[in-house]
């Protein structure tokens, strides 16, 4: 962003985001997945290839890379667009292949080759092909700007529990500061941007992949704010973080009423991982 007070205010406001909050207690590859991905294109704007590369292998790892692809080409695009050098394209897709690799390094040591690595992608690929999941379309558009979706269960369309009224400025402003700022180095942030939203809109969909999302959105959104004067900026800002601030509360201190709800939810759809979470420790720990 170029400014300090920029950078310290979307950072701020992604830190008080709803369902960046919610992660804070979670163990989740969406969080991890994100942390990679950010990694990636901080060290691409600043030369670090090798490393760069190591961190988009790993962010291919943690979840089954669909999303690799078109991050790959952005940063193809980016890479000859700054260096014109096949050298180094080579070095960053070699780092990341290598850290792809990485995580199978005691499966091979077990004694198993390329051909049963690549059997197990295989077996990656088939099971989500074969989900039988149908893609609730336009559910992350609608989650992002009124806060509903359609559960891929029961088809119903029901809120979002992490929503805040910021998403939608900031999707609006996100969208709008990404179409004007494909070039130099906004062409990594604001391709992602202008893709995931186009994506995320016609698969199957949670609410939770816009962890992933967010980030971005807040960040192009700004460069959109940062065209505004001082006093609007502060203004604005100001009330995206009550917004956000208003709704995390919720969300981390949530009613028993909600917590029940939940609960309900979490038992009759199997998500018995989750009623686990939510048990006291001491429940846990407690022989019957």
């Amino acid at each position: 962003l170029g400014n300090g007070l920029l950078a310290l205010a979307v950072t701020t406001l992604v830190a008080a985001d709803p369902l960046i909050a919610s992660q804070f207690p979670l163990t989740m590859l969406d969080s991890l997945q994100l942390l990679f991905l950010l990694v990636t294109f901080t060290l691409l704007l600043r030369g670090r290839l090798v490393l760069a590369g190591l961190a988009f292998g790993l962010f291919s790892e943690t979840k089954f890379p669909i999303l690799g692809l078109p991050v790959a080409i952005l940063a193809c695009l980016f890479l000859w667009r700054t260096t014109r050098s096949v050298k180094k394209l080579l070095l960053f897709f070699t780092a990341t292949t290598f850290a792809y690799l990485l995580p199978y390094t005691y499966y091979f040591l077990l004694g198993h080759n390329i051909l049963d690595w690549l059997g197990v992608q295989k077996w990656i690929a088939t099971f989500y092909a074969n989900s039988n999941l149908t893609p609730n379309v336009g559910s992350a558009l609608s989650a992002l700007l009124v806060g509903r979706y359609q559960n891929l269960f029961t088809k119903v369309w029901q809120m979002v529990p992490e929503w805040s009224p910021t998403w939608t400025v900031v999707t609006i402003l996100a969208a709008s500061g990404a179409a004007r700022s494909l070039s130099g180095k906004w062409l990594l942030v604001s391709g992602f941007t202008l893709f995931s939203l186009l994506f995320f809109a016609i698969i199957p969909f949670w609410t939770r992949y816009l962890v992933l999302l967010l980030p971005f959105f807040y960040l192009t959104a700004t460069k959109l704010i940062a065209t505004l004067t001082p006093k609007l900026q502060m203004f604005l800002f100001g009330l995206l973080l009550i917004s956000n601030i208003a709704v995390s509360n919720r969300v981390l201190f949530p009613t028993p009423e909600s917590m029940v709800k939940q609960f309900v939810y979490n038992w009759r759809y199997g998500f018995f991982h989750d009623v686990y979470e939510d048990l006291t420790q001491a429940s846990k720990t407690q022989s019957p």
